[in-house]
C-alpha cells in the first residue's frame, strides 16, 4: 500500500474511484444469483440501510451543531433539535406535493397515489441525509 503515497493524486482518485466502483458492481451482481428476496429481507435491508444513513446524518450534522453551539450562550441541543424538526417538516411537505412537483408528470393534475406511486417514509428518512448533504455542499 506504500506504492498509493507516492503516486499523483489524480490516480489515487482514479483508483479509490475504480475500487468503490468494483465493490458496488460486485455486490449488486448478487442479484442474478439468488431467487426473488421476500419482504422481509427487502425490510431488514432498507431498515439497516435507513439507520445507517441517520448515523451518517447525526455525525457529519448534528453532532457538529452541537460542536459549534457550544460557548454559544444557548443550551447546545437547540440547533440540532431545530435543524432535526425543521428537516421532518420539509419531508412531510415533499411527501405532500403532487407528481407533478416531484417526477415532473405528463397528467400534473394527479396526486402520487393515484398515479400508483407510492413513497414510503422509510424510503424518504433514508434519502433525506443526502439531500442535506448535497445542500451543504459536502
Amino acid at each position: 500500500m506504500d506504492f498509493l503515497k507516492n503516486l499523483n493524486p489524480v490516480i489515487q482518485a482514479l483508483f479509490a474511484t475504480g475500487f468503490t466502483w468494483a465493490m458496488t458492481a460486485s455486490g449488486a451482481s448478487l442479484v442474478f444469483l439468488g431467487r426473488e428476496p421476500s419482504k422481509r429481507l427487502l425490510d431488514a435491508l432498507l431498515g439497516f440501510a435507513a439507520g445507517v444513513m441517520i448515523a451518517a446524518g447525526y455525525w457529519s450534522l448534528l453532532a457538529p451543531a452541537i460542536e459549534i453551539s457550544e460557548g454559544k450562550g444557548i443550551p447546545t441541543w437547540v440547533p440540532a433539535t431545530v435543524g432535526f424538526l425543521f428537516g421532518g417538516i420539509f419531508l412531510r411537505g415533499v411527501d405532500r406535493l403532487p407528481v407533478s412537483l416531484l417526477l415532473l408528470s405528463p397528467r400534473p393534475w394527479l396526486w402520487p397515489s393515484e398515479l400508483g406511486y407510492k413513497i414510503s417514509q422509510r424510503v424518504w428518512l433514508y434519502l433525506c441525509p443526502f439531500g442535506v448533504k448535497a445542500c451543504r455542499g459536502a
